[in-house]
């Protein structure tokens, strides 16, 4: 798979954020990731299909003899969320979730790690209400 139309670093982190939830979705659902190419919006934060390759040749794709391939386990994945804990992804969606905000009010609130904190005690510990915090 290849995203194109990603402009900027940052960009290209939420692109690539989108699409490892986007598969690990398609995969706990029985579903296969098919080999394509998709365009970043970055506007909406995701990405979507431009074409659908059919065979491996169209990416022109050739192993690198430098790097062995590797096999990632259920327990080693388990063991990485142990370690890393909630992702920033999961963060954004449970804010939405739970205190009803919308996307780009999440993101303004994830633009600063001291504001995460600041509106995460606000809410929980004098019990106000999100989307008052977020507008203060």
């Amino acid at each position: 798979m290849e995203i194109k139309n990603v402009a900027g670093s940052k960009n290209v982190e939420r692109a690539v954020e989108y699409e490892y939830r986007r598969h690990i979705d398609l995969l706990s659902r029985g579903e296969q990731v098919m080999p394509e190419t998709r365009r970043y919006e970055a506007d909406v934060d995701r990405t979507v299909t431009l074409r659908v390759k059919e065979e491996e040749p169209d990416y022109r794709f050739f192993q690198d003899p430098d790097l062995p391939q590797i096999t990632v386990t259920n327990e080693r994945i388990s063991k990485i969320h142990g370690i890393l804990g909630e992702i920033p992804f999961d963060v954004k969606k449970r804010f939405c979730n739970q205190f009803g905000m919308d996307v780009p009010d999440v993101k303004n609130v994830f633009r600063n790690p001291w504001s995460i904190e600041m509106f995460t005690r606000l809410v929980w510990s004098l019990q106000i209400d999100p989307k008052l915090v977020y507008k203060w």
